[in-house]
């Protein structure tokens, strides 16, 4: 078995796509409790739950446009900054 595999196995390494992201266990036990701690609240149909979806529709509908407006030329710079 290979070390990646073991890994994976482990939960150790995360496979996201194409890429392979190592994250440690406190940072996997930080993201499933912030993760939990939302789907409680809005299972308990908590206002704060509202309003942050609220915020957070927004905030990706903001970046959506912005991307629109600029997107060609962030795209520009990117490229080069990978040169």
């Amino acid at each position: 078995m290979s070390n990646v595999s073991r890994l994976l196995e482990e939960q150790i390494l995360n496979e996201v796509g194409a890429s392979t992201v190592r994250i440690s266990k406190t940072q996997k036990r930080s993201r499933l409790a912030g993760r939990e701690a939302i789907r409680i609240a809005k299972a308990k149909g908590d206002p704060m739950y509202f309003k942050y979806r609220k915020f957070r529709n927004a905030a990706l509908e903001l970046k959506r446009r912005l991307m629109m407006k600029y997107g060609r030329k962030g795209m520009q710079m990117a490229r080069q900054e990978m040169k």
